[in-house]
């Protein structure tokens, strides 16, 4: 080969390795769809993608489906996220060099709240000064799950409940057959990072019956004392009682004689 071919051929090679060093590398997209529990679309999630550094986020249509562009091949970790349910986590969600992925998610409820309940200093000693309402409780419906405090917080039942009774010191009563709602802690759901919690009371069920303690605001709402600690169960129309003696009250009371059996110790308490 002359000098000329050879400088020619040389440029050729050249140029092929410059093209190759510039040229942008393979990119995919992951996309998919969001859903909830029943099998609806979720509109207006985000969607995070994370591979190192690298973090690419995009929002739900109104059909509940995504898509997410320009990604260089590699494992991702994706998200879906939207307020009031749970965050949903697909680890390992590979783009490969000549393909796209797909990745769809169902999203559980779990709704963040902190303001629900007031939590009485002093143990049960203090919810009784607290509280000026007692409830005898019928529940209604098990709403869904609820998310306590900012990290790695425990997951308990929420219930909605009907209020057959209420009364302390002549405050006034609510119709019957208002709603309730409230929550027990330690039911033994989910903590924020999806790990199992077992806790230590048996979740409630619809046509349960409980005695709890609740304070009136002066708007009149009721506001439940410290996520269920102050309910008390009542079967077979008795009131089951495992907390510490008090006057008057006993073990398997009839659910109205327990009643006025607590408003009198707690009329009694300044």
């Amino acid at each position: 080969m002359n000098g000329p071919a050879r400088y020619i051929g040389w440029c050729a090679r050249a140029a092929a390795l410059l093209w190759l060093a510039t040229a942008p590398a393979p990119v995919g997209a992951i996309s998919g769809v969001v859903r909830d529990v029943d099998g609806g679309v979720v509109p207006g999630a985000t969607v995070t993608a994370t591979r190192g550094s690298d973090e690419r986020k995009t929002i739900t249509n109104s059909a509940g489906r995504y898509r997410l562009d320009g990604l260089a091949p590699g494992q991702y970790r994706v998200e879906a996220h939207l307020a009031g349910f749970r965050r949903a986590v697909a680890d390992a969600i590979a783009i490969e060099p000549t393909g796209d992925a797909e990745c769809n998610f169902v999203l559980q409820l779990g709704i963040l709240t902190h303001a629900d309940f007031v939590a009485p200093p002093g143990g049960f000693q203090g919810a009784l000064r607290t509280a000026n309402a007692v409830l005898h409780l019928r529940v209604a419906q098990v709403v869904g799950v609820r998310l306590l405090g900012p990290s790695r917080s425990l997951l308990t039942t929420e219930h909605r409940a009907l209020v057959l009774s209420v009364a302390k010191d002549n405050t006034g009563r609510i119709r019957r057959g208002e709603a309730v709602t409230f929550w027990q802690v330690q039911a033994g759901e989910w903590d924020e990072d999806g790990c199992l919690s077992v806790g230590q009371n048996p979740a409630y069920r619809v046509d349960d019956e409980l005695v709890g303690l609740f304070q009136r605001e002066p708007d009149g709402k009721l506001v439940e004392l410290t996520g269920g600690q102050f309910m008390f169960r009542v079967v077979d129309g008795a009131v089951a009682w495992q907390r510490e003696p008090l006057e008057g009250i006993r073990e398997q009371m009839p659910v109205a004689e327990f009643v006025r059996a607590l408003l009198t110790v707690m009329a009694k308490r300044p």
